[in-house]
């Protein structure tokens, strides 16, 4: 299995994050924000889910942080055997005082999957 040729783009440093954060520091030495004063740009930062596999048949479940305060970070590894899914959040209170809770959402999560799971196992037909 080679990786996917975005995960080599970014391994070998070209991927379009890398500009983007080169461009950025750039503009922050010559004080011209351009687009990172943009609320766009602000907004494309405020990631509320974050998720990241591994594909290893050495690896069973790893962590993977929240990217901001209010958010979640969700680790997978999955094989034809099924998923491992580890859920992580901050402790202390997001902006606006919003808590996070990484076992309900788990458990969301976890029953929306048995959900998903009974939906293609029984077979039923779409009816539109």
């Amino acid at each position: 299995n080679s990786p996917p040729p975005s995960c080599t783009r970014t391994l070998t440093q070209l991927g379009h994050e890398r500009h983007l954060l080169a461009l950025r520091k750039l503009a922050a030495e010559n004080g011209e924000p351009g687009l990172f004063a943009d609320a766009g740009w602000a907004l494309l930062g405020t990631s509320t889910l974050s998720t990241s596999c591994l594909r290893s048949e050495s690896i069973r479940g790893f962590s993977f942080g929240p990217v901001v305060s209010d958010g979640y970070g969700i680790g997978y590894v999955y094989d034809q055997t099924g998923v491992s899914l580890n859920v992580t959040n901050y402790t202390h209170p997001g902006p606006g005082g919003i808590r996070t809770d990484s076992r309900a959402f788990a458990s969301a999560l976890e029953r929306a999957m048995i959900f998903i799971e009974r939906l293609l196992d029984s077979n039923t037909r779409s009816r539109l």
